[in-house]
């Protein structure tokens, strides 16, 4: 993933296997990262099995989520249910 076009190198990707009580019963982070977009970067999905969040520490994103698109610039927190497209 962080090959993608528009990912920039000195971004980074941390992963945590969690136990098996900790994945079956609770809400947890399996990954996280920093990283750093050029104005190419741009990723589509129909599906995957996880909430994302994300943060904006500079510059803007837009999203678009059931039908709508927003824009998110500094100090913004997305929320997303990745189970829809």
């Amino acid at each position: 993933m962080l090959n993608d076009m528009g990912i920039l190198a000195d971004s980074v990707r941390y992963y945590h296997d969690a136990d098996a009580f900790t994945a079956t019963n609770l809400y947890h982070v399996p990954h996280a990262g920093s990283y750093h977009c050029d104005e190419t970067y741009g990723m589509q999905r129909n599906y995957l099995d996880i909430c994302q969040m994300l943060v904006v520490d500079e510059g803007e994103l837009s999203v678009t989520y059931r039908g709508e698109t927003r824009t998110a610039g500094p100090g913004s927190l997305i929320l997303l249910d990745c189970r829809e497209p």
